[in-house]
């Protein structure tokens, strides 16, 4: 059993609270709840979170859901932080909704820039729980679900048929961009019975399936791997994006520079030329 004005946990059989001294008689607990009159406001149990309504007059309470004693008041302003954002100390309301804003969107934002897209997401819409029309808020959850879509998990130089290019994995879409810039979605779904060849690699697509090989010489094996997990939904994990030149830098050398430059002609669509002379550069 508990004391109803200062919610201390006492033996059953009690007749008087040993912390306050009130009366936790259920007969006194009557007549002083039918003398006193009840307002019932909103509030939130302190241990389980359930919404309640609590009399105003009482200084303690017993939670119907989980079983706990609170006090009224701290039930109330738990109430007040959780649903209006607002605190009640001493009858004088101080809101917080603005520190909570700028401290989610400042977190949102650290998590954006790392690309770990999932938890910024989560922090833009609990402002948006707050605040619907905050501005910053919504333009932050168009842009992550822009980059979500737009995310190239993996690329490299591929040909299908005779048209060369290259093959970019991106958020359940496989896709062959030519040297032109036009590209060739392939939607992840459709994809059935990857098979590896010499040079390339092959798939079944479509409703009505139609056969379509991809060639990307040194790289099919990979490329099986990638697109078996992302039928999956396993994707590799996102990181901050680095140049071409980045990326020929660290991967290549002296030794490989023929291989890095077909590797830049192809990705950049440029001459063997301009290629050869970007490498020398370079490495």
């Amino acid at each position: 059993m508990y004391c109803m004005k200062c919610g201390t946990q006492l033996p059953d059989g009690s007749k008087f609270c040993m912390n306050c001294g009130n009366s936790v008689l259920q007969s006194d607990i009557n007549n002083n709840q039918s003398t006193t009159k009840s307002k019932l406001i909103p509030a939130k149990c302190t241990n389980c979170g359930a919404t309640l309504e609590v009399d105003s007059s009482q200084q303690a309470a017993i939670c119907p859901y989980c079983k706990s004693a609170y006090i009224v008041e701290q039930a109330v302003n738990n109430y007040n932080i959780n649903f209006n954002s607002n605190l009640n100390i001493e009858n004088t309301t101080i809101n917080i909704n603005g520190i909570d804003t700028d401290n989610f969107l400042s977190r949102a934002k650290e998590f954006e820039d790392e690309y770990e897209y999932e938890n910024a997401l989560k922090y833009y819409n609990q402002v948006l729980d707050f605040d619907n029309e905050n501005n910053n808020a919504r333009d932050g959850v168009k842009r992550i679900k822009n980059a979500l879509e737009n995310y190239i998990y993996y690329e490299s130089p591929a040909s299908r048929g005779f048209t060369a290019g290259k093959l970019q994995l991106k958020k359940d879409k496989l896709i062959f961009v030519n040297k032109k810039g036009q590209e060739t979605v392939y939607d992840l779904r459709w994809i059935k019975k990857l098979q590896n060849f010499g040079g390339g690699f092959s798939f079944n697509y479509g409703e009505i399936p139609s056969s379509i090989s991809i060639a990307c010489k040194n790289k099919s094996s990979e490329w099986l791997v990638l697109i078996d997990h992302a039928l999956k939904g396993i994707y590799p994990r996102r990181h901050k994006p680095i140049s071409i030149e980045e990326y020929i830098v660290k991967n290549y050398n002296k030794k490989t520079s023929i291989q890095a430059a077909n590797y830049y002609q192809q990705m950049m669509n440029v001459s063997t030329k301009d290629a050869v002379k970007k490498i020398s550069e370079l490495l």
